[in-house]
């Protein structure tokens, strides 16, 4: 994790490549297992509360997880700047 922007969001130094809309994936953080996410390249067609791995906007297109319409993800799921987010496609 190289960043928690002001809004919870989690930026992660990776890009997203060989995902399709809709896959899920298995998020792990520092090597334990979190949640599960669904991949998307807009977040207005997921559910309030469900977890989003997507493309970013900023810094370069960084991989980042949100969930939809919270205001501190990064709080909620315990995330800090320097963990290590990986994930697997299910």
């Amino acid at each position: 994790v190289v960043h928690c922007d002001n809004f919870g969001l989690v930026k992660i130094k990776s890009y997203l490549k060989g995902f399709k809309e809709g896959d899920q994936v298995k998020i792990f953080l520092n090597n334990a297992f979190k949640s599960v996410a669904t991949f998307t390249n807009t977040m207005k067609t997921l559910a309030d509360g469900e977890l989003a791995l997507y493309p970013g906007s900023s810094l370069g297109g960084l991989s980042e997880i949100a969930k939809i319409r919270s205001l501190n993800t990064a709080l909620e799921l315990d995330i800090k700047e320097g963990d290590i987010i990986t994930w697997q496609k299910i």
